[in-house]
């Protein structure tokens, strides 16, 4: 981040959404032009079979210009809209055009993330994941990585532990320390 704008950018870090230090697992859906994908992908995550007490979607919404402009802010309120619980959030960011990109997304994402754990007691046991807005998850999908992380030992390999399902469904998550 260029020193001219590293102000600007903590600004939009702090005053993004408040700081929730109860959430175990933070998903960060890096959209950018997803109209056609994302609701999909939303509700997904609505069903899952945990409470939404237990984790936590932060969209960042990488903002087209004006020109490029498309639905995916006002899918997601549409989406949202009779969701009663609040643990899916979405944020807007536009940032400038020199500097503006998928990285720069993610490590917002991220940012507001740790943020959102400022004063976390047992922040090592907090799970970050990212994932594009063209993911489906199975229902199930949130209380796997929740039952993985807190039973590493039940896994070989204590840094990169075993797929979680089997086939297409699986995922690698990768711990650190």
């Amino acid at each position: 981040i260029p020193p001219s704008y590293q102000e600007e950018y903590k600004g939009l870090v702090s005053k993004s959404i408040p700081i929730n230090d109860s959430v175990k697992f933070q998903l960060i859906i890096l959209a950018y032009r997803e109209e056609n994908v994302i609701e999909e992908c939303i509700e997904s995550l609505i069903n899952q079979n945990v409470s939404p007490d237990e984790f936590e979607v932060l969209i960042i919404n990488n903002c087209s210009e004006k020109q490029e402009f498309d639905n995916t802010e006002i899918i997601v309120k549409e989406t949202l809209e009779n969701y009663k619980y609040d643990n899916i959030h979405l944020i807007n960011v536009k940032f400038p055009k020199e500097i503006v990109g998928a990285a720069l997304a993610a490590k917002f994402g991220m940012d507001i993330a740790l943020h959102r754990w400022k004063g976390y007691e047992r922040f090592n046991n907090g799970v970050v994941a990212y994932f594009g807005a063209d993911n489906i998850f199975e229902n199930h999908f949130v209380s796997e990585v929740l039952k993985t992380f807190d039973m590493p030992s039940k896994y070989d390999m204590p840094y990169q532990l075993n797929p979680i399902g089997l086939g297409e469904d699986s995922i690698d998550i990768l711990m650190t320390h």
